[in-house]
C-alpha cells in the first residue's frame, strides 16, 4: 500500500503535460519566392506560479524579437503558436513565432 501511495505522490509532483492552443498564419504571398528568403524563428514564453502572472509582454516580445532579425527587409509569411507546458503548480504560456525575412 506504502507503494502506491509513493507512486501516486510521485506521479502527481511531477507529472506533466505539453498543448497546443492556436497556430495562426499571416496572408502568405505565393507570388515570391522563397527560395530567396531567410526563414527566421523565435520563441518567447511567460511563466505562470499558481495563478500568478510574470512576463506579460511575452507576445510583444516575440513580435520584436522576429523583426529584429530581419532589420534590412519585411518579415511576410508569419506563423505563430500558442502552447502551454504544465508542471506541478506552474507552467509556461509559449509563444514560437517564425517567418521569411524578403530583402
Amino acid at each position: 500500500m506504502k507503494f502506491f501511495l509513493h507512486l501516486i505522490l510521485f506521479a502527481v509532483l511531477y507529472s506533466c503535460s505539453h498543448s497546443v492552443h492556436l497556430v495562426h498564419m499571416s496572408d502568405y504571398e505565393l507570388v515570391k519566392d522563397l527560395n530567396q528568403a531567410k526563414k527566421i524563428e523565435v520563441e518567447t514564453q511567460q511563466r505562470v506560479i499558481m495563478g500568478f502572472v510574470f512576463e506579460t509582454d511575452y507576445v510583444d516580445q516575440a513580435h520584436q524579437k522576429l523583426a529584429a532579425k530581419c532589420r534590412d527587409g519585411k518579415v511576410e509569411n508569419i506563423t505563430t503558436r500558442y502552447s502551454t507546458s504544465h508542471a506541478f503548480f506552474h507552467w509556461f504560456n509559449k509563444i514560437h513565432m517564425e517567418g521569411y525575412c524578403f530583402k
